[in-house]
């Protein structure tokens, strides 16, 4: 108990003249942050802490150092499973490169991220499973924001435990730690510096980032200084990483570039279509389409298809590997998809259609994936869209690997807790459909429709195919008499979608009088059956 209570009292301490004890809010990057992991405070009982938009910079930076001093791996923690999501990350958001000063060579590795409380328990897990090398520490960026740095200029880290750890990474950053490999072997210290040696270290510097790093000189400028312009050679000829990729790695991958979301979308006739999406973005280059052809690999194998496609500025080609992917409505009512009077019929039919942007209708704008804001020329995407591929396939897999999304949890959690209703077919209902636009706009992303232009939709959808039932109500039947009351009405019976497993109950009357006491009592059954059922299923 001493340990506890002077765990506590020192972080106290720490941050009393930064305001921090108690609750703190920071940079509204992420309106919704998480508890960090027991491990924070050792022994201590866990607290919700959180950053306060005004903090300093060395405020910061002083809650960085005391996690990394207080830090524990949990006992069930698998080293194996988190390797691969950093590997993805990496992939992701990774950067390797080489400085040169004068003759020394000098490689960069970094790794880099927006602060939140999830990204400082990820940077601080990898930095702790690496051995506590490398740097770790926070920066300022051009707009005011903290963000959470891992590098190292280590030639002995880079290329010794760091480049076992980062095996299962591909493309560029796989070849670049080859090339570093060779330009330290013919740049070593106290190894005699052939002219061919540099030539060849300095044109392997330049090649390690096909899109080119900036430099104060370019390559023609750097031989002239190291009176090398002379000299000529090709460059050896690097294999990628042949690896099949994995789920975790995907994850990781989607730590960074990625983004799970969903998307809203009015059809002419007055119907939603709720679509979720992976999109899954890279810089388009020599290696680009390898990984995309592993990612592809990957999700054939469990059913999943993919489409991807090449932006370049504000022009948009697509290679569909997956023609449509379309649910279609059951209802006999041609034309118009009646999901209360037809218990079957699917009301939100979903198609993906080739070369449509990634903004339509209404979308998630933190997914919007563009040149403009990567800032990237030239890059491709590959998205999965769809109700059975998201929600029926991938999230399933996702589910046991869930903690890893660490600052985009919210993402996967607002995919999965549409899935549970969609799946259920709680979405062909009125309250259901409405109970999925409040879910949708209980998380923070940005969307060009308010919330309630969905539900004035919904509402006039539900009440346009109430209109074609007898009674004027979704999913209440009108039960008609035999013999001499043949061709009349004797009861309304409520009948709800099979998946809803809720009992059909009729209620009949005598005349007209009664038939309206017998309605309501059908609208009550109906609609607290189906609010118990949509409920059940948040």
């Amino acid at each position: 108990m001493c340990y506890v209570y002077c765990s506590f009292l020192q972080f106290s301490l720490l941050f009393l003249g930064v305001g921090l004890w108690g609750r703190i809010n920071f940079n509204q990057i992420f309106h919704k942050l998480s508890t960090l992991s027991y491990v924070l405070f050792g022994e201590a009982k866990p607290e919700e802490i959180e950053l306060k938009e005004d903090m300093s910079l060395e405020s910061v930076r002083e809650l960085l150092n005391h996690y990394k001093k207080k830090f524990k791996l949990p006992s069930n923690f698998n080293l194996e499973e988190f390797r691969l999501v950093a590997n993805g990350f990496f992939q992701a958001e990774g950067h390797i490169s080489c400085r040169i000063r004068g003759t020394y060579f000098s490689p960069v590795l970094a790794l880099n991220q927006n602060l939140n409380l999830k990204s400082m328990e990820f940077f601080v897990t990898l930095w702790y499973v690496l051995g506590k090398k490398g740097s770790l520490g926070i920066i300022q960026n051009s707009s005011g924001k903290f963000v959470i740095r891992f590098s190292t200029e280590s030639w002995e880290l880079i290329l010794g435990s760091f480049y076992s750890y980062f095996s299962n990474i591909y493309g560029e950053k796989f070849i670049a730690f080859q090339k570093l490999l060779d330009i330290r072997r013919l740049t070593t210290e106290g190894k005699v510096k052939s002219k061919d040696s540099l030539f060849m270290a300095t044109k392997l510097v330049y090649s390690i980032s096909l899109d080119g790093v900036k430099r104060k000189l370019s390559f023609s400028e750097q031989l002239k200084l190291l009176n090398l312009n002379h000299i000529e050679g090709v460059l050896p000829d690097y294999k990628d990483n042949s690896t099949s990729v994995s789920l975790l790695f995907i994850v990781g991958f989607i730590l960074g570039d990625g983004t799970l979301h969903l998307r809203l979308r009015q059809l002419d006739n007055g119907s939603i279509w709720l679509i979720p999406m992976l999109s899954l973005p890279q810089v388009k280059n020599a290696y680009s389409a390898h990984l995309f052809n592993l990612f592809n690999d990957f999700f054939n194998s469990i059913n999943i298809k993919t489409i991807i496609s090449s932006n370049i500025k504000n022009e948009t080609s697509s290679t569909e590997i997956d023609s449509k992917l379309e649910f279609k409505s059951t209802s006999k009512v041609k034309g118009v998809p009646t999901p209360d009077t037809s218990p079957e019929a699917d009301a939100r039919p979903l198609k993906v259609v080739e070369g449509r942007g990634i903004i339509d209708g209404d979308t998630n704008n933190s997914a919007v994936v563009s040149p403009e804001n990567l800032n990237i020329k030239k890059m491709s995407t590959l998205r999965i869209e769809g109700i059975t591929s998201i929600f029926i396939y991938l999230l399933p897999l996702f589910k046991i690997d869930s903690k890893y999304f660490y600052w985009k949890f919210d993402q996967y959690e607002l995919l999965e807790k549409v899935s549970r209703l969609v799946n259920s077919k709680a979405h062909l209902t009125y309250y259901g459909m409405v109970t999925i636009i409040k879910i949708i706009y209980s998380y923070p992303h940005e969307r060009h429709q308010t919330e309630n232009y969905w539900l004035d939709l919904i509402q006039l959808w539900f009440k346009e195919q109430s209109n074609l039932s007898h009674s004027g109500e979704n999913y209440i039947q009108a039960v008609y008499g035999r013999s001499e009351l043949k061709g009349t009405i004797v009861a309304w019976k409520c009948v709800l979608p099979k998946d809803s497993q809720i009992r059909a109950r009729q209620f009949g009357f005598k005349n007209k009088s009664e038939s309206g006491e017998a309605l309501k009592k059908a609208i009550n059954y109906r609609d607290d059956s189906i609010q118990n059922w949509v409920d059940s299923l948040k």
